[in-house]
């Protein structure tokens, strides 16, 4: 049993509409069927869920939509969390508390977007979030579509604030997840035992070179974070390097706990079952998300609609058919 705060699936859900409304009959559906896939829980109001376009009483339904059907079905330890990102810090601080107060605990906070903060900025940003709430907070690195990235020293300095427990990362470079998953093995009680919790030489990627190589005697940090892989074509990589958990779009359709399931047992099945899987992870973004996962869910009868609310519109025709037999081959 980990002891990670975070450890599995955890399913980027979509927000269902019928002629405009949040749909709550889908929703229920929906979260049955994550439930049936074993998850470890899911997120409200992230990207895929069309947080742009949602109302706060909408989310605030999902919520205790989720936790209605979670409870029926007897389910321990299911998150639910919550996406609270905004290029307005005082914004995700109000909504934080907001959303607290009705028992969500954990949440998911982005960089934020469209006015490109210096890295001083997103630090005070981070740090005023962390002073001003109670709750568990997910930093999420995701540059395709915030731009601003937030740097290896930015991530550990703010790994050391009580409350910010993980990053969920979209940045798709497997060194920079390599040189974090290695500061937090290093935080390990036989390597602070040998070595002390002060200071102690880290590895990290020169500018001129690929290579790992030993640097300076700087300050070791002295709490990990957790590394949540953020694209589900990247979750086998992530998991070589001891990354185990994810927050994944493709489990809104697939039983993705079962790659994970092979990944400690037989990894050779575990590579044929990712390959198998790799053409159906690109058709899930054929055109802007959640357009795709949206019409695969329809077509399984779980939502009512793929409808979408502008400016994202539905799939087109000819993405339709490519995604018809992708569908067609994972299940």
């Amino acid at each position: 049993m980990s002891n990670k705060l975070y450890h599995g699936v955890y399913t980027a859900v979509v927000t269902p509409f019928l002629d405009g409304v949040f749909d709550a009959l889908s929703f229920q559906r929906l979260i049955n069927k994550q439930i049936d896939f074993g998850v470890s829980g899911v997120v409200i109001a992230g990207t895929t869920g069309e947080s742009a376009t949602v109302s706060e009483s909408e989310v605030c339904q999902m919520v205790m939509l989720c936790r209605d059907v979670v409870e029926k079905r007897e389910v321990q330890g299911f998150k639910i969390i919550v996406g609270a990102g905004s290029n307005n810090t005082s914004e995700v601080i109000r909504k934080i508390n907001f959303f607290s107060e009705i028992g969500v605990s954990d949440f998911l906070v982005m960089t934020p977007s469209y006015n490109k903060p210096m890295p001083k900025g997103l630090l005070l940003h981070f740090q005023e979030i962390h002073q001003n709430t109670c709750a568990n907070i997910i930093l999420y690195d995701v540059p395709g579509r915030v731009v601003t990235r937030m740097s290896d020293d930015l991530i550990l300095e703010l790994s050391q604030l009580e409350r910010i427990v993980a990053i969920k990362d979209c940045g798709r470079d497997i060194n920079r997840i390599a040189r974090l998953c290695d500061a937090n093995i290093r935080l390990g009680s036989e390597m602070q035992q040998v070595y002390g919790a002060q200071s102690r030489s880290v590895l990290n990627v020169s500018e001129d070179s690929s290579r790992l190589q030993v640097a300076e005697e700087v300050e070791f940090p002295k709490k990990s974070i957790e590394v949540i892989c953020g694209d589900d074509d990247m979750i086998l990589p992530y998991a070589a390097l001891g990354v185990r958990s994810c927050i994944s779009v493709a489990s809104n359709v697939l039983d993705v706990n079962s790659l994970y399931d092979l990944i400690d047992i037989d990894m050779a099945a575990a590579i044929c079952k990712h390959r198998d899987w790799l053409a159906f992870y690109q058709a899930l973004f054929i055109e802007t998300s959640p357009a795709a996962v949206k019409y695969m869910l329809a077509c399984l009868n779980i939502l009512s609609s793929p409808e979408l609310r502008l400016p994202m519109v539905e799939l087109s025709s000819q993405s339709k058919l490519i995604v018809d037999g992708e569908l067609k081959n994972v299940l």
